[in-house]
């Protein structure tokens, strides 16, 4: 399920070093999984790797590992995230392959 409540007011706090307190701006408000009490970080250092997209006459896919967005505290090594988009017909498949050490877990 995609959620979108909408924007908020943009004011210049959207656009400063504190856009982060707006919880509209929160990884947690935009589908993203919050894991051991962890949402994704901001900055450059915080990013997916290995992203790769692929398409075809069937299909579009996009894949990354999105582990590197969150910090350490959050326990996760690797997190393949794949959406694809089927064509000819209106599917989107979301799947999500996790490696996390023992003590995490997620929201």
């Amino acid at each position: 399920m995609l959620v979108d409540v909408g924007r908020p007011t943009y004011t210049a706090q959207t656009f400063s070093g504190k856009r982060y307190e707006i919880w509209a701006m929160q990884s947690a408000f935009h589908n993203l999984p919050t894991v051991n009490g962890q949402m994704q970080k901001d900055g450059l250092a915080f990013r997916a790797t290995d992203v790769a997209y692929k398409a075809s006459a069937e299909a579009a896919q996009l894949m990354m590992d999105i582990a590197p967005a969150y910090p350490a505290a959050a326990g996760i090594t690797t997190w393949l995230r794949v959406v694809q988009l089927n064509r000819g017909g209106v599917s989107c498949c979301p799947t999500r392959l996790c490696s996390r050490s023992p003590r995490a877990t997620s929201r």
